[in-house]
């Protein structure tokens, strides 16, 4: 017999598998869908955080130019 010493034929053991292996392809699927979907949440939030730190760098970067301009107006009028 091909299924070794078991008495049933190797076509009912195949039958009972059947279920078990499509219930694993299916949960395979879904944690492979549920994976890249939380990759691509979290790449969004880092991409958001990105430029956010980027908007306050270029915020911070303007108040010091403006404070520097400022800074040489009153040094200069003070010349004068």
């Amino acid at each position: 017999m091909p299924g070794g010493a078991s008495a049933a034929p190797w076509y009912t053991t195949a039958k009972s598998t059947v279920p078990i292996v499509i219930c694993s392809l299916i949960v395979l699927f879904t944690m492979t869908v549920i994976g890249i979907n939380a990759a691509f949440k979290h790449d969004k939030v880092r991409q958001h955080t990105l430029q956010q730190i980027k908007i306050k760098a270029e915020q911070e970067r303007a108040k010091k130019a403006a404070a520097a301009k400022a800074k040489r107006r009153s040094s200069s009028s003070r010349r004068r």
